[in-house]
């Protein structure tokens, strides 16, 4: 279900539509502990929450933001180093949330241009998929308004998330 509500999405995206989602109000701290405490029950990798604003209240798609969520943190257990810690910090910044997800290891060099593009998957990967996650990632922070950038930090890959606080409209 998951794969193919991807391709569907993506296919949208391609031709020039968005991704509909849906507003309601939530705390920005619950939401983000819950999906901590989930994804800790299905990945080895420690995870580190550190929030700034927890108690901010924004209106957000949630299902939407989780399938966000999950595939950053996922992507870190997968292709990031077993039993290292992967991070996530939150922090606002005006109008915007921003979420840093880092975790040990790195993205090679020459695929960091390419790892929001649909079906793409380095060569150098040993992990079978799909490459639809980091696109449908990129897609759904462009519908909430947002961006997601890739990046190298020293040893840590790192992956940073703008999100509004409220969707438009």
């Amino acid at each position: 279900d998951e794969m193919v509500g991807n391709l569907l999405d993506i296919s949208h995206v391609s031709v020039g539509g968005g991704i509909k989602l849906m507003s309601e109000s939530m705390e920005l701290g619950m939401l983000l502990r819950d999906a901590v405490a989930n994804l800790a029950l299905q990945l080895e990798n420690p995870l580190e929450l550190q929030l700034e604003t927890p108690e901010l209240q924004i209106a957000w798609d949630r299902s939407a933001f989780l399938r966000i969520f999950d595939n950053l943190v996922g992507n870190a257990a997968k292709h990031g180093q077993a039993l290292k810690p992967i991070r996530i910090e939150q922090s606002q910044e005006g109008d915007f949330v921003r979420l840093v997800v880092t975790n040990h290891g790195n993205f090679p060099e020459e695929v960091l241009d390419n790892l929001a593009t649909p079906y793409f998957i380095s060569s150098r990967s040993d992990t079978k998929g799909w490459g639809l996650g980091l696109p449908i990632v990129k897609a759904l922070a462009e519908s909430f308004g947002g961006e997601v950038q890739f990046s190298n930090q020293g040893d840590l890959a790192r992956v940073e998330l703008l999100l509004p606080v409220a969707l438009a409209g």
